[in-house]
């Protein structure tokens, strides 16, 4: 691995053999390397490897404003004999909680979707820290 400027190179199939053998140690080196090259990343879940959170950008209010949508999945594949996993069962996860950069300094509200169910927000620097409350296997959290 070679880290120059703003490129990051893996010279090895890296990433092809993390997902043909999901071997810990190429996540772990992957994780260590991408947090040395993005030393402020957009979006920090806090939670098990197999929640998922995607954080997406929207313009909103008259192009007043920008709010951020982080779309969090939480399911649980189980093992079968087809070669592709299927979620057919869901359970209610908690303990997550996420930190998104927002260097804008003021931040209206932070909710669920679509119901609008405030959420408390704790502001750390640059980030916002939002302890979820318990949720399904899809949840919509929105910062405005």
């Amino acid at each position: 691995m070679v880290e120059k400027n703003n490129v990051l190179y893996f010279a090895a199939p890296f990433f092809s053999a993390y997902r043909n053998h999901d071997y810990w140690v190429y996540r772990a080196v992957a994780l260590n390397a991408l947090h040395n090259f993005l030393p402020r990343p957009l979006l920090v879940p806090s939670g098990p490897g197999w929640a998922e959170f995607t954080l997406h950008t929207q313009p909103f209010s008259d192009g007043q404003g920008i709010r951020k949508i982080v779309h969090i999945v939480t399911y649980h594949p189980r093992r079968t004999l087809q070669p592709i996993q299927h979620v057919d069962q869901s359970w209610t996860t908690s303990g997550l909680s996420m930190k998104v950069l927002c260097e804008e300094k003021t931040l209206d509200r932070v909710y669920l979707a679509p119901n609008r169910q405030a959420l408390d927000f704790v502001r750390e620097g640059d980030y916002v820290r939002i302890d979820l409350p318990p949720v399904g296997s899809h949840t919509v959290v929105v910062l405005e």
